[in-house]
């Protein structure tokens, strides 16, 4: 409930940038509505909608798909889900998971595609493990394991990544994706995504964090 949230959040609501939320559970249209208002991004996400709902959502005020093909239903041609809004609806950014376990990298090249770079977000989704060695890490109070870079519970269940964000937009170049397309989706558009104006741009009076690289696209350094 809003009530919740914001006994949760309390003088620090204006901290938070975007939340999460399945849009077909009870409730959601007034909370979307509701958090929409304060500035604070609703996100499609960890879902069952349909493609229906996930419309009505964006009608409602979310802007955003977390993690897309993850926590949802998978793209059906009779049923699309929340991946057929996502890369249908020209009001969703769209975020992806560019490890190339998550997503084929034919999804990634098809979400390019659909979405453009203007609304494909590149997240890591990393946990605990990220730059870590392979072996068992915490995560929410379950065991996590890592192996040949892939963090999955004891069941399989992929849970999390250890994804860099250099290394998304390493991967979306070796998958293709132009090289300005991908650095543009790992800077410009989450930082959009969210309603930041200067962060993810090289412009007057925005954060002086550069990255430098290499003609093979390994980075060199990073400048303050």
């Amino acid at each position: 409930s809003m009530e919740a949230f914001l006994d949760m959040t309390g003088e620090f609501l204006h901290l938070v940038r975007i939340v999460t939320l399945a849009p077909e559970l009870d409730g959601a249209e007034d909370w979307i509505r509701r958090i929409a208002a304060k500035g604070i991004v609703a996100s499609i996400g960890h879902s069952d909608a349909t493609c229906e709902t996930a419309h009505a959502a964006a009608d409602w005020g979310a802007t955003h798909v977390t993690h897309l093909f993850n926590a949802q239903p998978p793209l059906n041609h009779r049923a699309p889900g929340v991946p057929g809004a996502a890369l249908t609806d020209g009001r969703l950014y769209t975020e992806i998971i560019a490890d190339g376990i998550h997503l084929h990298p034919d999804i990634l090249r098809l979400v390019m595609k659909a979405k453009g770079r203007e609304k494909t977000v590149l997240i890591t989704d990393a946990m605990e493990a990220a730059g870590m060695p392979e072996g068992a890490y915490p995560l929410g109070g379950q065991a996590v394991y890592v192996k040949d870079g892939a963090a999955r519970l004891a069941s399989g269940v992929l849970a999390g990544s250890t994804l860099t964000m250099p290394r998304a937009f390493q991967n979306m170049v070796r998958f293709g994706i132009a090289p300005e397309d991908a650095a543009y989706a790992a800077t410009v558009s989450p930082a959009a995504s969210i309603g930041e104006k200067l962060a993810g741009r090289i412009t007057h009076g925005a954060p002086a964090l550069l990255t430098r690289w290499d003609r093979g696209f390994e980075r060199m350094t990073v400048l303050h």
